[in-house]
């Protein structure tokens, strides 16, 4: 690897990310802000249905013709799991770590640094070599190891009889299928970056042989000067859910706001948007569908919602809600990660059916609802700027 001057950064994922604003995309943004203010030249690759050279923000994306993973709402999946459940392997999988196409690619544009968003495709980019012959730092963004048993629902959130019968061979071969691509992943990588200091622990924890690969750094910062004050808000009438609605977990949430939340409280208006959520109204449930402007839409709300069951890592939505500055109400697992304190920068409830009962509540108690407003910045403060311009400066050096 060449002196820490100027590097060459690529940023690699198995999905498409054209949909800026959204999950991974989103992430992969804020990471080319960070590697590009410190100096370094920054190029995206990602695999898709044809060859095409495209603009990621004001960063060159290269999409890759290859096999693309079935979204986690495809029966195409079947193909896949069916395989995993019988005989442990997945053939699909498998077809997406083939794609040489991808690894010219990368090769062509001889990076040093690879920073890859799935532990998945780590078989296929440990085949990457410069041109010197030397082998790329492969930098790894992984959730908590405990997420893979999280994860397990919401990837075969397919439903039908055959997916029931489906989960109930799985689930043994799907754990160990996906922990053992998590161990392949530690082991080729140079470095790996965890969004929290709970889930490092809990990775250093189960292997600490790769506990000296390990960097704590949050997804998403606070760019320098977009945090906006706003009045509090001393009423609720408007009580926002966001989320995309092809994830397993947010549409469990959503469930839950439509059959045990909603209904019990008809004089609250409550909103759902995110990508590919319909557009409908439901008695007192407005479906608002993709929305152009989601800071918007959670700064006109009085209360943001996180009824998670499943899922892993920091939540973007978490942040998004907290950045505005909103009382939050949510599970455990919806705050995993985040430095949250109970009734002081959140309202935090595990169980689902007492919603209903925290909001009267909330709405009742003024100071409380003031009180996780003036806080809800406090949730944020390891997401500074400046801070995570820091860990990743350091991440490189280290590397170096």
């Amino acid at each position: 690897m060449q002196h820490m001057g100027k590097l060459r950064v690529a940023l690699v994922s198995h999905t498409r990310l054209t949909e800026l604003g959204t999950g991974t995309p989103r992430h992969f943004m804020d990471i080319a802000d960070v590697m590009s203010s410190l100096g370094h030249r920054v190029e995206a690759f990602t695999l898709s249905d044809e060859d095409r050279s495209l603009m990621f923000g004001r960063y060159k994306l290269h999409e890759i013709a290859g096999f693309v993973y079935p979204n986690e709402a495809s029966l195409a999946k079947l193909a896949d799991f069916i395989p995993l459940a019988v005989a442990g392997n997945r053939p699909l999988m498998a077809r997406m770590n083939e794609n040489i196409r991808l690894v010219k690619a990368l090769d062509a544009y001889d990076p040093d640094v690879l920073i890859v968003g799935d532990f998945v495709i780590a078989p296929l980019l440990s085949k990457c070599r410069k041109r010197d012959g030397s082998s790329p730092h492969l930098v790894f963004l992984l959730d908590s190891y405990k997420g893979i048993q999280n994860n397990l629902n919401a990837a075969i959130a397919i439903g039908g009889p055959a997916a029931v019968l489906v989960k109930a061979a799985l689930k043994r071969n799907y754990l160990r299928y996906n922990m053992n691509a998590y161990e392949y992943a530690l082991r080729v990588a140079s470095g790996v970056v965890i969004p929290g200091e709970p889930f490092m622990k809990e990775v250093a924890e189960k292997f600490p042989e790769y506990s000296r690969k390990l960097f704590v750094i949050p997804s998403h910062f606070i760019r320098d000067g977009s945090v906006r004050r706003s009045l509090p808000k001393t009423r609720i009438k408007r009580i926002l859910f966001m989320g995309a609605y092809s994830s397993g977990p947010n549409r469990e949430a959503i469930s839950y706001i439509e059959r045990d939340i909603a209904p019990r409280l008809p004089d609250k208006q409550f909103l759902i948007a995110g990508k590919g959520c319909p557009k409908a109204t439901n008695g007192n449930v407005m479906y608002l569908g993709t929305v152009p402007d989601a800071s918007k839409l959670i700064a006109s709300s009085d209360l943001c919602l996180a009824p998670l069951k499943t899922g892993s890592g920091k939540k973007a939505k978490i942040f998004d809600y907290l950045i505005e500055q909103k009382a939050v109400l949510g599970t455990s697992d919806a705050f995993d990660g985040f430095p949250v304190r109970n009734r002081y920068n959140a309202l935090v409830e595990d169980d689902i059916s007492k919603y209903a009962d925290r909001i009267r509540e909330l709405d009742s108690d003024n100071k409380l609802f003031l009180k996780l407003q003036k806080n809800a910045l406090t949730a944020l403060k390891d997401e500074s700027e400046k801070n995570v311009k820091r860990l990743w400066k350091e991440l490189l050096a280290k590397l170096n």
